[in-house]
């Protein structure tokens, strides 16, 4: 994202200027003319503030560390002075995404959800330390902060509102406890959406769950957190890949009637080491927008 070309997939000056297009000026030129392009080219004014482009990450153990607490420090001052936005993404403790922007106003960063958490630098630092939070913080160019912090496609609904959210509890197997998520934002008249389970055995057979109402119960040494019993509901046979990954493609329709309603789902696998045979997902929480 921050490299060389227009999307950032070339990492260095050296790599860019060494592609076959400036083949011929690099033999006219010669090599010594050539290692002088790259610094004088470094120190032309783009605009752009030396430190758009900097993170940092922060977890429980690297906050530790004097130089990557300077760092952040030195994020939120260039953000105070003007330089750049700054923003954070990463993950709470007991699951699910987490996406933040620095308010230079209130000096807080607040949260990619209505009415969420804000956090002030101190607060934020104390739930790092806590491992209750772990978070890579990035300078980004000004005024691209909303949309990269906060609402990604700008389409007015915050990435967390938008975001399949995890609850409950999953089983672990063989290769630990699998996973599931949404492969996209659950927006209304999309064909493509789908939800895709994680980390199972290779090849493993198994079932993928679910039903517009959530449940926690006990079953054959797993939480069963999708309600089977709701009138309206999934039980699907699914068989995962060689990397232990199944997919279950859901074209929601385009009905504004359904904005807002929630649909919950869960794989269940077979798996040697789990209980019963079984190892299950944590449930996944879908809200559908328009």
């Amino acid at each position: 994202g921050f490299g060389f070309t227009h999307d950032g997939a070339i990492g260095t000056l050296e790599d860019f200027l060494a592609l076959p297009v400036f083949g011929p000026w690099r033999s006219a030129l010669g090599g010594n003319v050539m290692q002088k392009i790259v610094p004088f080219l470094m120190v032309l004014d783009t605009g752009t503030a030396p430190a758009v482009g900097l993170s940092v990450s922060l977890d429980a153990t690297t906050v530790q560390t004097p130089a990557n607490v300077a760092t952040l420090d030195l994020l939120i001052a260039r953000a105070a002075a003007g330089d750049l936005d700054l923003v954070a993404h990463g993950t709470w403790a007991a699951g699910g995404e987490l996406g933040a922007l620095y308010d230079t106003a209130t000096r807080r960063f607040v949260s990619d959800t209505t009415g969420g958490p804000s956090a002030d630098r101190s607060q934020l630092l104390a739930q790092i330390q806590s491992g209750s939070v772990q978070l890579t913080f990035r300078g980004v160019p000004p005024g691209t902060g909303a949309r990269l912090g906060r609402d990604r496609d700008l389409d007015g609904t915050l990435d967390g509102d938008a975001r399949a959210t995890a609850y409950g509890n999953g089983t672990a197997g063989c290769g630990g406890v699998p996973s599931i998520r949404a492969n996209a934002e659950a927006e209304l008249g999309s064909t493509a959406f789908a939800f895709v389970g994680e980390d199972a055995a290779p090849q493993a057979q198994g079932v993928f769950l679910m039903s517009f109402a959530a449940t926690s119960q006990p079953v054959l040494g797993l939480s069963l957190l999708v309600d089977l019993a709701h009138p309206i509901h999934v039980a699907d046979a699914r068989t995962a890949d060689a990397r232990g990954t199944a997919t279950y493609p859901l074209a929601l329709p385009s009905d504004p009637g359904l904005d807002g309603l929630h649909l919950y789902a869960q794989f269940v696998w077979l798996d040697a080491c789990g209980p019963a045979g079984l190892s299950a997902t944590a449930g996944v929480d879908v809200t559908l927008r328009r």
